[in-house]
């Protein structure tokens, strides 16, 4: 889903810890591979939307940095 094996082993140690520090309740009904999967599956979700809006910080700050390095040239006259 990440395409970074290093990044989903991050996510999935993630998972487990989430899972160890807050175990799921009587209510919920013990399935805890359903459990896992989704939250494994919105951690990945979640990671892939913050790389988006990273990048698209970056070429936004790329761009202003251009005009800005333009804006800055002295004009050549003849």
């Amino acid at each position: 889903m990440l395409g970074d094996h290093a990044r989903a082993e991050d996510l999935a140690n993630e998972v487990f810890l989430k899972l160890y520090r807050r175990p799921l309740s009587q209510d919920s009904g013990g399935n805890v591979p359903g459990w896992l999967y989704r939250t494994a599956t919105n951690l990945g979700i979640d990671a892939l939307r913050s790389l988006a809006r990273r990048n698209r910080y970056e070429q936004e700050a790329a761009r202003a940095e251009n005009k800005n390095q333009i804006a800055e040239m002295p004009s050549i006259r003849l």
